[in-house]
């Protein structure tokens, strides 16, 4: 199994997940943000300031699953 860190912040503000991307809304200023993000679709991510509210999409990377095959068994 592996395990996902999400970065850790306190906010005024809203977060959804869909099943293809992570939303954040925040009423934040312009100089107060700072986004730093690693495991996502980097060239896919959004962000947009509009009346002081901060809305950031990011989305999912695909997960691979492993390939499984049926064997059948004799004897």
């Amino acid at each position: 199994m592996k395990t996902q860190h999400f970065p850790t912040f306190t906010l005024t503000g809203k977060w959804k997940e869909t099943s293809e991307a992570h939303v954040f809304n925040a009423d934040l200023k312009k100089e107060q943000v700072r986004v730093e993000i690693k495991d996502a679709k980097m060239d896919r991510i959004k962000a947009s300031m509009e009346n002081g509210v901060l809305a950031v999409t990011v989305p999912k990377k695909e997960v691979k699953k492993p390939d499984v095959q049926a064997i059948e068994i004799f004897g």
